[in-house]
């Protein structure tokens, strides 16, 4: 049985409303034992149809209990009419109970809908302001791209590391430089790409690439003047002063 249905039945307001026969009762009882999330459930509904009915009780107005004993009296005393059998007090009392239940579970059933309506609505403009981030992020990787100015120097894989591709956006102008990691294995345990500009034969580190950028994205390194060329290292955590040259994975010149 799938319990998730079982709870949506509306078995479990109905037990708390007293409406199910005996042996209906039994099975909620024993799932409620056997499943915990039902049990849960039960206690919720129960939990919620008390509080309810204590927050719409109606206080009895000062002096109407007097005012009903004094008309009590009065009747006793008048010409005694065909009393009402304590069968029919009995089953009068009963429908009110019922139909004063029924109506707790209908409030109770709404505003358990009303809960998941919200909590939906919620979802929605979460993933709505998701798709609105990835939007600016979007535009914004394609202004760099479209840069008039930039100058793309693409970063080729070294003899090891053939497959290791990408591509540097350099701009003098507006003295600005992109990474545009095309593909990059994930670095080794312990270890990070680190990026570094090549100028008169020496290597300046410009940035390190966080382990999770390494998908088909563009970050920003720091720019270099009159830079050579670029170049591609796995280093340790943190990154050193200069590359270790067996650890270079990509190269490209000016």
């Amino acid at each position: 049985m799938n319990i998730q249905e079982y709870i949506a039945s509306g078995i479990l307001e109905d037990y708390a409303l007293g409406l199910l026969e005996d042996s209906a009762r039994e099975e909620v009882r024993r799932m409620a034992e056997q499943h915990p999330e039902v049990g849960k459930e039960l206690e919720e509904i129960e939990s919620a149809l008390n509080q309810y009915a204590m927050a719409n009780a109606i206080p009895m107005p000062d002096g109407l209990q007097d005012r009903i004993l004094e008309k009590i009296d009065d009747q006793e005393e008048a010409v005694q009419k065909p009393a009402r059998s304590p069968k029919n007090m009995r089953l009068s009392t009963w429908l009110l109970t019922l139909l004063m239940l029924a109506s707790l579970a209908l409030c109770y059933r709404f505003f358990k809908s009303s809960e998941e309506a919200k909590a939906e609505r919620t979802l929605m403009e979460m993933r709505l302001q998701d798709c609105e981030d990835a939007g600016v992020e979007v535009r914004r990787q394609l202004n760099i791209l479209l840069g008039e100015a930039n100058q793309s120097i693409i970063l080729k894989g070294t003899a090891d590391t053939l497959q290791s591709m990408a591509k540097v956006l350099y701009n003098p102008a507006e003295e600005s430089a992109y990474l545009d990691v095309v593909n990059l294995d994930n670095p080794n345990p312990g270890k990070q790409y680190q990026v570094w500009a090549l100028k008169a034969g020496q290597a300046i580190s410009v940035g390190l690439i966080n382990n999770q950028s390494l998908g088909n994205t563009i970050v920003r390194i720091d720019f270099v003047e009159e830079a050579d060329g670029f170049a591609i290292s796995e280093e340790d955590l943190g990154g050193k002063p200069q590359p270790t040259q067996e650890a270079i994975v990509a190269l490209g010149l000016i």
